[in-house]
């Protein structure tokens, strides 16, 4: 796979980046960081960051903390994430999140900040489940409740008043894919709304398997 990140053909590069930050490869890290400072091809750099973002390397951790002021939106976001991964120290992140005015990066600095342990800032992913950016949302509080124990966190939100949040969020929750969740999804199958209850059957539907 490193052999990849040299190749003359730079799609194969930039998913080489990439595909060793999803699978953990910290070995490769230095050379993923060096495409992402030196190439001048926007796409290989952007598949460098998200590589680096996914690798969970605390090697990485000073390179995203010059990135969070970044005039790129992308590279706010990416580096926020990869902080997210590695429990960065909260008070950065909080200095960061009250100064940053791009919505897509308040909720990667909400998904670091609550891998740092500030629960608190659940709230602004559940609400962004009812938004434009529901798909940003979604995955980080999948992260969040599969591999960072939140998944009673997520539980009160199937109580909300709005019919967008506890349906996404019982979306999320058979995402996660925690038996332990079935009690908390099995009254929304008696939902006043048709989406939620149909939420909840395919929610029940994967947590057992069928």
């Amino acid at each position: 796979m490193q052999r990849a990140l040299r190749d003359k053909d730079g799609k194969i590069v930039g998913a080489a980046a990439k595909a060793v930050g999803l699978v953990g490869y910290k070995e490769a890290r230095p050379a993923v960081e060096e495409l992402f400072r030196s190439s001048h091809d926007r796409i290989i750099k952007e598949r460098a960051l998200e590589g680096m973002a996914l690798m969970r390397d605390p090697g990485s951790a000073a390179l995203f903390e010059s990135l969070l002021g970044h005039r790129e939106d992308y590279y706010r976001q990416l580096a926020a994430e990869g902080l997210a991964r590695l429990h960065h120290d909260p008070a950065l992140l909080q200095d960061r999140y009250a100064q940053e005015k791009k919505v897509t990066v308040r909720n990667a600095l909400a998904f670091a900040l609550i891998a740092s342990g500030q629960d608190k800032y659940i709230n602004d992913l559940a609400n962004e489940l009812d938004s434009s950016r529901e798909a940003q949302a979604h995955t980080y509080l999948v992260e969040l409740g599969k591999y960072e124990n939140k998944l009673p966190q997520l539980y009160p939100y199937l109580r909300s008043t709005s019919v967008r949040v506890r349906a996404k969020m019982v979306n999320v929750l058979g995402d996660v894919g925690d038996p332990a969740a079935r009690d908390q999804i099995q009254p929304l199958t008696s939902d006043p709304s048709i989406e939620v209850e149909r939420e909840a059957v395919a929610a029940l539907r994967k947590l057992s398997g069928k």
